[in-house]
């Protein structure tokens, strides 16, 4: 009967100690949609890519970086209630972005969802050092559980889209022909030869 007892307890602690954050057997090729200029169709072409690529059976992961959530209310998925969001992970309450990821309603594609407080999680992170690194490390294991991973950034080349692209493999820039969407390429162009230059991130443009 102690011997039950002492195994029991010896099985509880183990579970305590167990991480559940185990690693997969994938290796993720993790795309960055990004631009400065908003509505050139970043969420549109993130969520058509996502759906594409999962309806393929490729297992896939779309993040939603923009503050205003567009990528849920697309593909009409809400999050669980009382559920984690990307400001949870980039603010170090998480450790990994699988942690706040949910299925949406296609298989194969999982979300990990936005919320209306990133603007200000944006702001804090300004303030830390190692700061464009943050999304980077927090996918390590997450990109071992899934095929793609797909980010789409907010309109604009702050901390939270300079993440993107230091966690990025590969950048995909949508544009359309107006004067000002073209400027927004030149000067996100600009920012991947700097991250390339000064942080040594090996940033390969997809396509314009």
């Amino acid at each position: 009967m102690a011997n039950n007892i002492r195994d029991r307890i010896a099985g509880r602690l183990r579970n305590l100690m167990s991480d559940p954050l185990e690693p997969g057997h994938r290796e993720a090729v993790t795309v960055a949609i990004a631009s400065s200029k908003g509505g050139v169709g970043k969420t549109t072409t993130a969520v058509n890519l996502a759906v594409a690529f999962a309806r393929e059976g490729v297992r896939t992961l779309l993040i939603d970086l923009d503050p205003q959530a567009h990528v849920g209310a697309s593909l009409r998925a809400k999050a669980p209630t009382g559920s984690h969001t990307i400001s949870d992970v980039l603010l170090g309450r998480l450790r990994e972005v699988c942690e706040v990821s949910h299925p949406s309603c296609t298989e194969n594609l999982d979300l990990a969802g936005s919320d209306k407080g990133l603007a200000e999680t944006e702001m804090v992170l300004s303030a830390k050092i190692g700061k464009e690194l943050l999304l980077d490390g927090a996918l390590a294991i997450t990109r071992t559980r899934y095929d793609l991973i797909l980010l789409d950034c907010p309109p604009n080349l702050g901390t939270i889209t300079l993440n993107a692209l230091c966690a990025a493999d590969q950048l995909l820039i949508p544009c359309d022909m107006s004067m000002l969407a073209l400027e927004g390429v030149g000067d996100i162009l600009s920012t991947v030869d700097t991250l390339r230059t000064r942080l040594g991130r090996n940033l390969n443009v997809l396509g314009i």
